[in-house]
C-alpha cells in the first residue's frame, strides 16, 4: 500500500511558517517549502526613525553651553583682569536689576578699597560660617522690622559676594535676588582663580 503524504494538516505537525501561509523564512508553505536566505541588504522595512542612546535623533546636535568667563580666565592662569557674569538667556527684567545692582555695588567696592587686598579668596570654614550667619541675620531683621518687607523666597544676597571682599558682611549691603541669579553670580566667582584681582565688573546676557 502506497504511503500517504503528510501535508500538515489538522492531524499533522505545523509547517513553518503556518500551514499553507508563507512563512517568515520565507517558506511556501507545508514541509515542502523550500527556505529563502535573507540579503540583509536594504532599508528596514516600515516606520523607521534612527536614534542615539539618549532618545535625540543623531542629526539634531546638542548645544553645548559656552564656558564662563572665570573657567576661561583659570585655564589660562591669568591673575588680573575683567570679572564678567553671563546671565540665562531666559532671565526676567526683574533678573537683569538684580545682577545690575551687585555688579554696581561691586565697582563700587573696588573704587572705595573695600576688596580683598589678595584677590578673590576661598570662602571656607569660619568665614563660610560668619557669612552665613550675616545673610540669616538680615532675613531676621527684615522679617521683624514692620517699616519693611520679609524676603520670603527671595535671597538676602552680598553686595558683592564675600569670595571678593573677604568680609561676611557686605561693602554695598543687601540685595533681594532670585535664588537663581544670586547662585549664577556665586557659582561664577567661583570659577576665577583664587587670587584673581578684578579690575571691573560687569555681565551679559547669554544668546
Amino acid at each position: 500500500m502506497a504511503r500517504r503524504r503528510n501535508t500538515g494538516g489538522d492531524d499533522g505537525p505545523a509547517p513553518e511558517g503556518g500551514s499553507g501561509g508563507s512563512g517568515a523564512e520565507g517558506g511556501s508553505g507545508g514541509w515542502g517549502g523550500r527556505r529563502r536566505r535573507g540579503t540583509g541588504s536594504g532599508p528596514p522595512q516600515g516606520n523607521f526613525v534612527a536614534r542615539s542612546v539618549s532618545g535625540v535623533p543623531p542629526s539634531t546636535p546638542r548645544k553645548k553651553r559656552p564656558v564662563t568667563f572665570g573657567t576661561e580666565q583659570r585655564r589660562a592662569g591669568t591673575q588680573s583682569g575683567p570679572v564678567k557674569f553671563r546671565l540665562p538667556k531666559d532671565a526676567t527684567e526683574a533678573e537683569k536689576a538684580q545682577a545690575q545692582e551687585y555688579v554696581d555695588a561691586a565697582n563700587k567696592a573696588k573704587r572705595d578699597g573695600e576688596l580683598s587686598p589678595t584677590g578673590r579668596v576661598s570662602v571656607k570654614g569660619q568665614l563660610a560660617q560668619d557669612k552665613d550667619e550675616a545673610a540669616a541675620a538680615e532675613r531676621t531683621r527684615a522679617a521683624n522690622d514692620p517699616n519693611d518687607t520679609a524676603y520670603g523666597d527671595d535671597v538676602a544676597a552680598h553686595l558683592p559676594d564675600t569670595t571678593w571682599t573677604g568680609k561676611a558682611d557686605p561693602p554695598g549691603g543687601w540685595g533681594r535676588h532670585t535664588n537663581r541669579i544670586n547662585s549664577v553670580l556665586g557659582s561664577q566667582s567661583g570659577r576665577y582663580p583664587e587670587g584673581y584681582q578684578p579690575t571691573e565688573f560687569s555681565y551679559e546676557v547669554e544668546t
